[in-house]
């Protein structure tokens, strides 16, 4: 299970994102968003690999750690996780779903 301070040094710079370990926030195109603690651990992890799609187990395990097989549980929090960040959750621009394939950070939007 990754850590918060494991995020800092893992996360690329995309000057339209500005993660704030210390506070657990996020600002996407200057809208913050104040993330609970599991929030934060998966959307720093789909910053890690950005325009990549990374696996529901592979999610669960960096998120909730090891023994975690409940792909509800992610989908509910990539849920709450689009209601704090996306302009419009119902139709997501940053966190995207690849069908079969996982989730991940779209950062093509801001190019």
């Amino acid at each position: 299970m990754m850590n918060v301070s494991e995020m800092q040094h893992n996360i690329p710079m995309m000057s339209a994102v500005l993660v704030d370990v210390k506070n657990q926030t996020v600002t996407i195109v200057g809208k913050e968003s104040k993330l609970t603690p599991t929030e934060f651990r998966l959307l720093g992890r789909l910053l890690e690999r950005p325009g990549k799609p990374i696996s529901n187990d592979e999610l669960l395990a960096a998120v909730w750690g090891s023994g975690y097989d409940y792909p509800e549980l992610l989908r509910i929090n990539i849920a709450r996780l689009r209601r704090k960040i996306e302009p419009d959750p119902a139709n997501p621009r940053y966190v995207k779903n690849c069908r079969g394939r996982g989730y991940y950070f779209d950062d093509q939007v801001f190019s």
